[in-house]
């Protein structure tokens, strides 16, 4: 995670040159992606009844990829346990934190092809793979060390794998909410409340350092059973 950092040069180990060349080939592949207006059959079945039922997801999938993945480590963090006989109990950020971007980088890999195949749209959207994501939450809040960080490597697939789903579900609850046709409006709205939402997530994120005199705060802690 230290390709650009600007106080990191190449005699500190950092990849500057490299993270920006690969920056510059992000820009180009995006510029000169073509036009895809295809969407799968599976999200023009979604209804929404109001815009917080879409931003609900879309605001909670946003503070998941802040506070889980905006860091490769942070996932080994939740797991951690120290040393047994001179020796790591489970994986260490820098060796086996680029397990968590190839995860990253596979569920991303579902989410592309669920836009451009069937198949692997419904597979997104089937309530079996919402079940995975849980059971793989489950797993990363209930046990420690490589058990731990397995079940955060599936919530990284899970998490990256559902965002076009989540997005496309949004717009198209803005959309269906609407009446007099101003869709602008109603997509600005529902962004809004799931921005909300995220603040909301992260300000009960904070209990994590104050839960000894918040009220409640020992309930949003990172475990709240460390």
């Amino acid at each position: 995670m230290l390709l650009v950092w600007p106080f990191i040069n190449h005699k500190a180990g950092g990849y500057n040159n490299l993270g920006l060349f690969l920056s510059l080939l992000a820009i180009y592949e995006y510029a000169t992606r073509p036009d895809q207006t295809l969407s799968p059959p599976s999200f023009s079945t979604l209804r929404r009844k109001n815009s917080l039922l879409g931003a609900l997801p879309l605001g909670s999938l946003l503070f998941c990829l802040h506070n889980l993945l905006s860091e490769s480590s942070t996932l080994i963090a939740w797991s951690w346990t120290g040393y047994e006989n001179r020796l790591p109990r489970g994986p260490l950020p820098h060796i086996h934190g680029s397990l968590t971007i190839v995860a990253m980088a596979l569920g991303l890999s579902f989410a592309q092809l669920s836009r451009e195949r069937q198949r692997f749209a419904s597979m997104v959207s089937h309530p079996i793979w919402f079940l995975f994501g849980s059971a793989s939450a489950y797993v990363l809040y209930s046990y420690r060390d490589w058990t731990g960080y397995f079940g955060g490597l599936c919530v990284s697939i899970f998490l990256t794998s559902v965002i076009p789903l989540v997005f496309n579900s949004v717009a198209k609850s803005a959309v269906g909410t609407n009446s007099n046709g101003d869709h602008e409006v109603a997509i600005a709205k529902t962004y809004t409340t799931a921005l909300g939402v995220y603040c909301v997530l992260n300000l009960m994120s904070i209990f994590t350092v104050a839960y000894a005199f918040v009220p409640g705060g020992v309930y949003f802690r990172e475990r709240t059973d460390a």
